[in-house]
C-alpha cells in the first residue's frame, strides 16, 4: 500500500513539474535525494550506535537491572494478570527503559521478546491477551524522557537542536501515553 502512495506522489510531482515548467528544480531534487538520504542514514546510524552502546553499558554494569526493578513496580498495576515474577515483566521494563531514552530501535527486540513471553501464558492463541494489548499500547505511544531520535533527526536536517523543545515533547509524550492507557483501561473492561 505504501508503495502505491509513494508512486502516486512521484507521478503527481512529475506531472506538476512538467505543467509548471519546473523540471530543473525537480531534476535537482531527484539527483540530490539519494545523497541526502545516505548522509542522514549514516548520521542516524552513528547516533543510534552510540546510544545503543550506552544502553549496553548500563545493562552490563547492572544499572539496567536496578532501573527495571523500579519500573516493574510502577507498571505492575497495568499488568495485573501477570505473576510478579513473570519474565515478561523484565522484558517489558527493559523495553520501557529503552523507550524512555528515545531508543525505539533498541526497544523493538525487547518488546518482541516480551510479546513472546506473554504469548506463552496466553490461553487463547487466536486473540491477544489484555497484557499483550497493553504492551502494544505502551509501545505505540512510547513515553520518552529524552527524545534522542527526534534530536538526531533535527540535527541531521541541519535544524537547530533547541533543548527548550524537550519539555514540550515530554508533555505531549506523557499526554498521549496517558490518553492511550485510559482508552486501554476503558475498552479493556469490555474485552474478554
Amino acid at each position: 500500500m505504501i508503495n502505491k502512495i509513494w508512486l502516486f506522489l512521484i507521478i503527481i510531482s512529475l506531472i506538476y513539474g512538467i505543467l509548471t515548467f519546473n523540471m530543473i528544480p525537480l531534476n535537482d531534487a531527484i539527483m540530490e535525494a539519494p545523497q541526502t538520504a545516505f548522509r542522514i542514514f549514516v548520521e542516524f546510524i552513528i547516533f543510534m550506535t552510540f546510544w545503543n552502546g550506552i544502553l549496553r553499558m548500563t545493562k552490563d554494569s547492572g544499572f539496567l537491572n536496578v532501573i527495571t526493578k523500579y519500573i516493574k513496580k510502577i507498571i505492575r498495576p497495568l499488568f495485573k494478570e501477570l505473576d510478579k515474577n513473570d519474565p515478561a515483566l523484565d522484558y517489558i521494563s527493559a523495553n520501557l527503559c529503552a523507550n524512555l531514552i528515545g531508543l525505539g530501535s533498541a526497544a523493538t527486540p525487547l518488546g518482541l521478546k516480551a510479546m513472546q513471553e506473554l504469548d506463552k501464558t496466553n490461553e487463547d492463541k487466536k486473540k491477544p491477551s489484555k497484557a499483550m494489548i497493553t504492551l502494544v499500547t505502551l509501545n505505540s505511544t512510547s513515553f520518552t524522557l529524552l527524545p534522542t531520535s527526534i534530536l538526531a533527526f533535527r540535527r541531521s536536517y541541519n535544524a537547530q537542536v533547541n533543548l527548550s523543545l524537550i519539555p514540550w515533547i515530554l508533555l505531549i509524550s506523557f499526554l498521549t501515553t496517558a490518553f492511550a492507557l485510559t482508552l486501554n483501561f476503558v475498552f479493556g473492561r469490555f474485552y474478554k
